[in-house]
């Protein structure tokens, strides 16, 4: 049994709550608990107080203020408790906020870096394929030169020598994957 009930209890009071049902967002019905807020139930204690005094006579008036007044402390103590319950759970849901806040920022901030690096590699692949794509265009022009001139092996090593640039000389050449022989070009060789 909570404070609550144990309060009202004790003071004689009938504690009811009001159930109705709703319905939640996914349609579901849902019981909604309609409770007595602090300043109703401290007036239904002093409407209690207040029959008490009219129906006893044989009590004293300084005996039933002593009795209100105990109800009354006993009901705002358990407001300030009410009060600094709710404070400390204020404090504990703003900490867990904040831990989350620096998380998402942290796995942003993480993720922002692994954007950047990739793109970094990006623009290196991207400079590369544009070598190897220079590189073919010039390898075939000089394999039309040669087939067109007829000319020696050492002009084809000349002109290989020249088709090189300087930029490709920078980079070292990426690996290719081999071509399994077929047994066309097996026969060939």
């Amino acid at each position: 049994m909570d404070a609550w009930s144990k309060a009202l209890s004790r003071s004689g009071l009938d504690f009811r709550c009001r159930i109705s049902v709703g319905c939640n967002v996914g349609g579901f019905p849902k019981l909604i608990f309609h409770f007595p807020s602090t300043q109703m139930l401290v007036r239904m204690m002093e409407q209690r107080l207040a029959q008490t005094e009219h129906t006893a006579g044989d009590v004293s008036p300084h005996m039933s203020s002593t009795v209100k007044e105990t109800v009354i402390n006993k009901l705002e103590t358990q407001v300030e408790e009410q009060r600094q319950l709710r404070l400390q759970d204020a404090k504990q849901v703003e900490a867990k906020a904040a831990k989350i806040k620096e998380w998402v920022t942290n796995k942003l901030r993480e993720l922002e870096e692994q954007n950047q690096h990739l793109r970094e590699q990006n623009q290196k692949c991207n400079a590369q394929l544009e070598l190897l794509r220079n590189h073919l265009a010039h390898s075939q022009i000089g394999l039309k030169d040669r087939s067109s001139t007829g000319g020696s092996s050492r002009a084809s090593l000349s002109l290989e020598a020249t088709t090189t640039s300087d930029d490709s000389l920078a980079l070292p050449p990426p690996e290719l994957p081999t071509r399994p022989l077929s047994s066309a070009s097996a026969s060939l060789r």
